[in-house]
C-alpha cells in the first residue's frame, strides 16, 4: 500500500511518471490556464499549461521508426539453411509483427522496458503488449524471464454503479514457464488489497515464457533500462511553459 492507505496500482511511481510524460497527462490536477476566478492568483507553475507539447511521445517514435519502421525492421537471416529463413519470414508476415511491434518499442524508450505476450490460437498468432509497470518480473541467474505477473485496474464498461459509471476492476494474469493462469476481476477497494480467484489455466509445459521483456539496457537489480527522456522532465516543462507564455 502507499500513503493515505491506498492499495499500489503501479510496479513503480517513477514509471507511472514516465507514462504521464509519454501520454501527455502529466498536468492532471493543477488549474486550467485561464483562470475564471480573477479575485484569486494562481501561480504560473500551478497551472496547466496552455501547450503541451507531447515531446516524450514524439521523441519516442522518431526513434522506433529508425529502430524497427517499415523500412528499417530487422533482416533474420539463416546462412545456409533457407528453409529456416523462410520459416521466420513467413512468421512475421502472418502474425503482422511488423506492426504490432512498434508501440511495445515507442513505450520501451519511453520507460526503459515493456513486456510482449505471444501465443497461437486456434492457429493463429496473437502478439499483445503490457506497460512495464502494471509488470512484475522475475529473472533467473543469466537474465533470463523466469516468470511475469501483470495486474492493473481497468473500468468495466459493462457493470456500471448506481451512477451510471463504470465500476473499477483489477485485472491478474500470471505468465510461467510451464503453467499460464488467469484470474477473476474483484472490484477495487481503495484501503484493501485485492483477493484473486483463478478462473482458467493452461499448462504449455514449454519451458520457457511465452512473450519478451524488452528493455533499453540490462541493468544490475532491476528489471528496467534508462528511459530515453527521464533525464529531461524538467526541460519538457520549462519548453511547455515558456511557449505557453
Amino acid at each position: 500500500q502507499i500513503g493515505g492507505g491506498k492499495v499500489k496500482r503501479y510496479r513503480s511511481e517513477y514509471l507511472n511518471l514516465l507514462d504521464k510524460y509519454y501520454d501527455g497527462c502529466q498536468y492532471e490536477g493543477l488549474a486550467e490556464w485561464s483562470q475564471q476566478n480573477k479575485d484569486t492568483y494562481v501561480p504560473v507553475r500551478q497551472r496547466k499549461p496552455l501547450i503541451n507539447y507531447e515531446f516524450a511521445k514524439v521523441l519516442c517514435s522518431r526513434v522506433a521508426s529508425k529502430l524497427v519502421g517499415a523500412s528499417t525492421f530487422p533482416m533474420f537471416k539463416s546462412e545456409g539453411d533457407p528453409d529456416t529463413e523462410e520459416f521466420i519470414r513467413m512468421v512475421i508476415k502472418t502474425s503482422g509483427l511488423k506492426s504490432k511491434v512498434i508501440e511495445p518499442v515507442r513505450r520501451m524508450l519511453g520507460s526503459g522496458s515493456s513486456f510482449v505476450r505471444f501465443s497461437l490460437i486456434d492457429g493463429f498468432y496473437k502478439v499483445e503488449h503490457y506497460l512495464s509497470k502494471y509488470c512484475y518480473p522475475v529473472f533467473d541467474a543469466l537474465d533470463n524471464l523466469e516468470s511475469v505477473k501483470i495486474q492493473y485496474v481497468y473500468p468495466d464498461m459493462e457493470d456500471l454503479d448506481a451512477k451510471g459509471a463504470p465500476k473499477l476492476k483489477w485485472f491478474r494474469m500470471d505468465l510461467g514457464k510451464e503453467v499460464d493462469v488467469l484470474y477473476d476481476n474483484p472490484e477495487v477497494k481503495e484501503s484493501a488489497e485485492p483477493v484473486f480467484q483463478v478462473v482458467a489455466s493452461a499448462q504449455h509445459n514449454l519451458g520457457f515464457v511465452q512473450g519478451e521483456w524488452f528493455r533499453t539496457a540490462v541493468q544490475k537489480h532491476k528489471p528496467d533500462g534508462p528511459s530515453l527522456y527521464g533525464d529531461c522532465l524538467s526541460f519538457i516543462d520549462e519548453l511547455n511553459y515558456n511557449l505557453s507564455q
